[in-house]
């Protein structure tokens, strides 16, 4: 994907409810598009839950994007903490998802402020996203 398409574009991961009421299609169809390679790959991020990169589906909305084009997070110079509603938001799960997720060891844990008080650091949750792409990219032949 263009690096223009990627800085103007929040970052942000989709699931498939929102991702049908965004191209308008249903689950199936999007399915066979994605078997056909006319469609971008979703990325597993637990062991039920797949989400797809808003980045990638607005090029492809665009008509931008092609098969074998992948996303890559940018990642700061300086640290930067988030909330847990910001990572909810990126990574588009409900907030007992997130938790179960990093039970599981499948998402960084985050750093324990003060009581009851979590936060990620953005280059952490990134460099996650980066894996799930790279895992998922590594699939496609």
């Amino acid at each position: 994907m263009n690096s223009n398409n990627s800085s103007i574009l929040p970052l942000k991961l989709i699931r498939m409810k929102e991702l049908s009421k965004l191209v308008g299609y249903n689950k199936s169809h999007i399915h066979l598009l994605i078997g056909e390679g006319k469609f971008p790959e979703q990325l597993k991020i637990g062991k039920r839950a797949s989400v797809w990169l808003l980045p990638e589906i607005m090029a492809w909305i665009n008509q931008n994007w092609k098969e074998g084009d992948s996303f890559s997070p940018q990642l700061l110079d300086l640290p930067r903490l988030m909330r847990r509603s910001d990572v909810l938001n990126i990574i588009g799960v409900k907030k007992d998802t997130l938790y179960r997720m990093i039970e599981r060891d499948e998402f960084p844990k985050g750093r324990v402020l003060g009581f009851r008080e979590t936060r990620w650091d953005y280059n952490d949750v990134m460099g996650w996203l980066a894996s799930k792409i790279q895992e998922r990219d590594a699939l496609i032949p």
